[in-house]
C-alpha cells in the first residue's frame, strides 16, 4: 500500500503530542495528503482494542502488533510508498562524567539493538 492509499480510511491515532503521530503528520503533509483520525487514544493497547472491534485503522510499528497478527486478530499491510523510518537514540547527560559503568550500560544496549535487528526481534530494525 502506498501512503496515499491508506490516507483514505479512518485511523485510531496517536494525540497530536504523540512522537508517531508527529511522524504520520509530517509524511502526510509532505505529500499533500491528510489522515482521517476518528478518535485519538494514545495507549497502543487501546488502540489495538478499537482497531479489533472494527473502529478503525490503525498505523504501528509491526513489533507493537506481531502476536496479534500472529494470532489472526489483526492483518497488517506493509507502507510501500514511501517507508516510515524512526530513529533510535542512546542518549546520556553530557554533564555527568563517563564511567566504566556508563560504557558498560552503552555497550550492552548496542549489542541489544543490534541482536534484536539482526535475528528479525525487531523486524523494521536496520542497523546502521
Amino acid at each position: 500500500m502506498t501512503y496515499a492509499d491508506i490516507a483514505r480510511l479512518p485511523f485510531i491515532l496517536p494525540s497530536s503530542s504523540h512522537g508517531l503521530r508527529e511522524l504520520l503528520e509530517r509524511e502526510a503533509a509532505s505529500h499533500s495528503i491528510s489522515l482521517d483520525s476518528v478518535i485519538e487514544v494514545d495507549s497502543y493497547g487501546n488502540i489495538k482494542g478499537l482497531v479489533e472491534a472494527g473502529v478503525g485503522y490503525l498505523i504501528l510499528p509491526f513489533n507493537a502488533i506481531v502476536q496479534e497478527v500472529n494470532n489472526g486478530q489483526l492483518q497488517a499491510w506493509n507502507i510501500a510508498k514511501p517507508g516510515l523510518k524512526r530513529a533510535v537514540h542512546l542518549v546520556r547527560p553530557a554533564d555527568r562524567p563517563i564511567t566504566k559503568a556508563v560504557l558498560s550500560v552503552e555497550a550492552l544496549c548496542h549489542e541489544i539493538l543490534l541482536d534484536l535487528a539482526g535475528s528479525g526481534k525487531w523486524n523494521s530494525a536496520r542497523p546502521i
